[in-house]
């Protein structure tokens, strides 16, 4: 629940405190709708106002919108002005929908699936239909079996999961793979964003333990590299050099490109940003993720920009590590 606000102003003499009275009223019940509020409120010595929270409590029903009016009432100890009264409207709790990536890769060879979780919170009483689109380069019913774009919460239900089994009739023509988007369309009933989540279609799923298995190699470093950059199993693949990252200032901004492996699903490429080559940050307050702007439906591209213009720094740096993911 979200909290509403009400501001007591006064104006004058602010060296005494002020007790200021009111009068609570709406169909809203105080204590039972929303935490108890008192009937007066204190304005400190040297403050000009004061602010009432009204919080609401959660419930499982559905109920119809509720007011709270609160009017400052008439004392001896100050005079109202024109603004004496206001409301707060207390909409009812809204399902809150969320997507989550449960397998974010979908491999031909195998016939294994990718999956996404719909999970709804808040409201959990009634029966909600949510309602998604699919689009990507990949076609729902021709390249991953049909799936239907809705899915429905019966009461108390929380959580539904979709499946997308990629068919053993996908060509990939010269894409190294293909894309899934899930989008939640937007429906007022909702109290969340609209969500989205994304998958890649792959003709293999790939494991860092499948690839050591398949080049008879232990694991280093050499070779995490090579599995993260590598488009096949070769020590020497002449595409490598073409895939690894390379930095460049485009539009006054540090930009770093690579390619990722779409078939993997077991290793995060973080992008870290240095201005002094020996502290190094990730994440969204360092570098932007700017591939869906510019390459979209290309599930191997990967394109980084710094947050700070290169103007504001001296030196400026950018590079990839790679993560393995574990199951601890």
């Amino acid at each position: 629940p979200v909290a509403g606000q009400f501001t007591i102003s006064r104006e004058g003499d602010l060296d005494l405190p002020l007790i200021v009275d009111l009068s609570i009223s709406g169909n809203a019940t105080n204590g039972l709708d929303y935490q108890s509020v008192a009937s007066s409120i204190t304005i400190p010595s040297g403050q000009a106002a004061a602010v009432i929270s009204i919080l609401p409590y959660a419930d499982a029903a559905a109920e119809f919108n509720e007011t709270v009016y609160f009017q400052i009432a008439d004392s001896t100890n100050y005079l109202t002005g024109s603004s004496a009264a206001a409301q707060i409207v207390i909409e009812d709790l809204k399902p809150q929908i969320s997507l989550e990536v449960m397998e974010k890769v979908a491999g031909v060879s195998d016939g294994s699936s990718g999956s996404v979780l719909i999970r709804r919170g808040g409201l959990l009483s009634p029966e909600v239909l949510v309602q998604f689109t699919l689009s990507g380069t990949a076609k729902n019913g021709t390249d991953y079996n049909s799936v239907t774009p809705y899915v429905t919460f019966g009461a108390g239900q929380t959580a539904k999961v979709v499946e997308f089994v990629p068919k053993a009739s996908v060509t990939f023509g010269g894409a190294e793979a293909k894309t899934i988007r899930m989008t939640v369309k937007a429906d007022a009933a909702f109290a969340s964003m609209v969500p989205s989540a994304d998958l890649t279609l792959a003709p293999e799923r790939l494991s860092y333990d499948q690839w050591l298995a398949a080049r008879n190699a232990n694991d280093s470093d050499d070779e995490l590299f090579r599995y993260g950059f590598s488009q096949g199993t070769l020590p020497n693949d002449s595409s490598m050099l073409a895939r690894m990252p390379k930095a460049s200032v485009e539009n006054g901004y540090l930009t770093l490109r690579f390619r990722k492996k779409p078939g993997i699903s077991d290793m995060n490429y973080q992008v870290q940003y240095s201005c002094n080559l020996t502290d190094w940050q990730a994440g969204p307050d360092a570098v932007e993720d700017i591939t869906s702007q510019v390459a979209p439906n290309d599930p191997g591209a990967a394109v980084f920009r710094s947050k700070k213009p290169m103007s504001a720094e001296r030196v400026a740096s950018m590079r990839v590590k790679l993560l393995l993911e574990t199951n601890d």
